[in-house]
């Protein structure tokens, strides 16, 4: 049974697609999608900005309500960033992979992002979790910042045939569906855990920061809490929590 689309909010311009889902908190059903033309202030995690050409990117958040304690909270992020990378193998014919734990990437370039946020309700017992999700279509090398063209992309430049953003959209919808679904049953949850693993890169050397502590490895294993556990080159082991702050290794 699907969750998502109960209603679908379509914007030519506007602020945020998550800051238009979390000012309905409340209001908007569970399942509400909000899709943009363009964004004037698109952000990424920690406030980074997002920008995008006018009709060049997919803009889409969800509007999810979940009782306190759920794991669809703190799994929100990956359950996003692997949908997008299973949406664009099978619109594009494209191998995507995350970048732990919000970034999308081809090879070493990022083609998308996910932004999770949730809001608390009064009497505690459930909360709002907006998921927002960006992914490059249509730019050229000359819309990225000089700085970000070696470490940027989009489908239209990795792809040999032309690109469909409508269908990639539509897909990636289908993809969270299944992956909302999946997170939250004990049956499927193994299994959703195993497609994560294969889309973590075990061979690229990633830094991660979680409360002052910086550790360099590679990812080896990853858990439905949304942890992973990097292992750096002489054995040694961590595990760090979704909310560790990225660097390339």
């Amino acid at each position: 049974m699907r969750r998502l689309g109960a209603r679908v909010f379509r914007f030519e311009t506007t602020d945020s697609t998550n800051a238009r889902l979390l000012s309905r908190c409340g209001d908007a059903p569970d399942g509400t999608i909000a899709v943009a033309e363009h964004q004037t202030a698109g952000r990424g995690r920690f406030g980074r900005r997002w920008d995008s050409p006018r009709r060049a990117s997919i803009l889409l958040s969800v509007l999810l309500y979940e009782r306190a304690g759920s794991p669809l909270a703190s799994n929100a992020t990956v359950i996003a960033a692997l949908a997008a990378c299973e949406a664009i193998e099978r619109t594009c014919a494209l191998r995507a992979a995350i970048l732990w734990p919000n970034d999308v990437v081809i090879g070493d370039r990022k083609v998308g992002g996910v932004l999770a946020e949730t809001r608390s309700f009064a009497d505690g017992a459930r909360r709002a979790v907006v998921i927002g999700v960006g992914l490059n279509c249509y730019q050229h090398r000359g819309h990225f910042p000089p700085e970000l063209r070696d470490r940027a992309t989009s489908l239209d430049l990795e792809s040999t045939a032309a690109v469909d953003r409508a269908a990639v959209a539509a897909e990636l919808v289908r993809c969270l569906d299944a992956g909302l679904a999946g997170v939250v049953d004990d049956e499927r949850v193994e299994s959703w855990c195993d497609e994560l693993r294969r889309r973590c890169d075990p061979h690229r050397d990633i830094t991660l920061v979680e409360n002052g502590v910086r550790f360099t490895g590679r990812i080896c294993d990853v858990s439905p809490g949304g942890a992973v556990v990097l292992a750096s080159a002489d054995g040694e082991r961590r595990r760090f929590g979704p909310a560790a702050t990225t660097h390339s290794g």
